[in-house]
């Protein structure tokens, strides 16, 4: 047993290698994945063999300390070559080497926006000559934010009963807030994917042509829990953009830009329903899952989905509160469809009050299952007259809730 600092010496430049590749890759992952097919994640192939490999490199490197040890020999190389490898480490691993950057931006990419329902933000780190001098927002010029006016019939159903609310929304705003970046400046630490929620229900031109529309809802009953029903059900009648979802040309609305086109995929449906019922008080949070997003709305613990707190809130087409059982596209480019996944996030938007009255929609929901199960446990033939029969009264109460809630069929989210 020989010691050979040429031989070690390219193991180390061999290591370095693997670690500076390893880096890369990491760093890259998501921009190599959307650079391939969406069915193989090359990103993270990569990471794993390279792990392998530098696992493989690090397992011959201790056996050989193990040997020199037992045998009492070259502990003081084997120490000068442990350090050695440290400052490898070290050095390889703090390289920044993410593709299409320069020293002064930094490109972001959510990882926790849904990859076929949100386009992924990209924000910009400012030079070091613009971070040294006070950021001025320029001036708005809002004398155009009311032109291009259209009145809109924005229709909900309460408790089986169907209304209109009539109201005038406004061309330029929304092409002011659709020319909006989306893009956010930071100086040290990246936003978080609720940054950009929140900076989306807060823009302040916005609130002002929103407003109204929560005094519209407020003026139709006095009854909170009655308020929050019909704000829900109106965002569940406006369109959903499956035009757009199918194209990938989502642009992540406002949540005005979803009331003046009408349309809108389930995270810019989600954000208009989160900013109204905000806005009547409640608690309100989003579920954001891999490829989809949902409203949570503050409720009793034994009502809510899955023990947070907040009750499951379909944004983007007529259920009933409470029911997550919809079947969701995996993608836009394919008619395969899925349950919600059991992993989610949990984005809070605002504390208020509770929609205590929820206990109405639960056993309404649980009903609405069950009725339909029992209508679909009879054979596809012709039925005898007592199965006929039970069969009519099971539809005649499904129907009953059908009418309830407006729900409509044949959609997938």
């Amino acid at each position: 047993m020989r010691w050979n600092w040429n031989k070690t010496l390219v193991g180390m430049f061999r290591l370095g290698l693997m670690l500076s590749s390893f880096s890369f890759v990491d760093q890259n992952e998501l921009l190599l994945n959307k650079a391939f097919l969406p069915q193989i994640p090359v990103g993270l192939i990569l990471l794993l063999i390279l792990g392998i490999f530098i696992l493989r490199h690090a397992y011959r490197t201790l056996k050989w300390y193990s040997a020199c040890f037992k045998a009492k020999r070259y502990r003081t190389n084997v120490l000068v070559h442990f350090c050695l490898y440290l400052v490898v480490f070290s050095i390889a691993l703090s390289i920044p080497v993410a593709l299409g950057t320069t020293p002064s931006t930094h490109e972001y990419i959510s990882q926790n926006s849904p990859h076929n329902d949100e386009v992924h933000p990209v924000t910009k780190q400012p030079t070091e000559s613009s971070s040294t001098t006070e950021s001025v927002t320029p001036a708005v010029d809002t004398s155009n934010f009311k032109t291009k006016p259209k009145t809109v019939d924005y229709t909900y159903i309460l408790h089986g009963n169907r209304g209109h609310i009539t109201y005038t929304v406004y061309g330029g705003l929304n092409d002011y807030l659709k020319g909006l970046p989306r893009s956010m400046t930071y100086y040290a630490t990246p936003p978080k994917y609720i940054d950009f929620i929140l900076r989306g229900l807060n823009d302040e031109n916005q609130k002002q042509y929103l407003d109204p529309l929560v005094d519209e809802i407020k003026s139709i009953t006095p009854n909170q829990d009655d308020q929050a029903r019909i704000a829900i059900s109106l965002v569940q009648n406006i369109d959903y953009d499956m035009a757009g979802f199918r194209s990938d040309n989502i642009t992540g609305k406002y949540p005005y830009e979803v009331l003046y086109t009408g349309c809108g995929v389930c995270s810019e449906k989600s954000k208009l329903l989160a900013y109204l019922l905000r806005d009547l008080g409640y608690g309100v949070v989003i579920f954001h899952f891999d490829s989809h997003e949902a409203v949570g709305l503050k409720c009793p613990q034994q009502y809510s989905y899955k023990g947070t707190g907040y009750c499951f809130v379909e944004s983007t087409s007529p259920t009933i509160i409470t029911d997550s059982n919809g079947d969701y596209y995996i993608s836009g480019t394919s008619d395969a469809t899925a349950k919600l996944p059991d992993e989610f996030k949990t984005l809070q938007i605002c504390d208020g009050n509770s929609f205590d009255s929820v206990s109405e929609e639960y056993n309404d929901n649980i009903k609405y299952h069950n009725l339909y199960s029992k209508m679909n446990s009879y054979p596809g033939t012709t039925l005898s007259q007592s199965d006929y029969n039970a069969w009519k009264s099971y539809h005649e109460e499904w129907q009953k809730l059908v009418d309830k809630y407006g729900i409509k069929f044949d959609v997938t989210y």
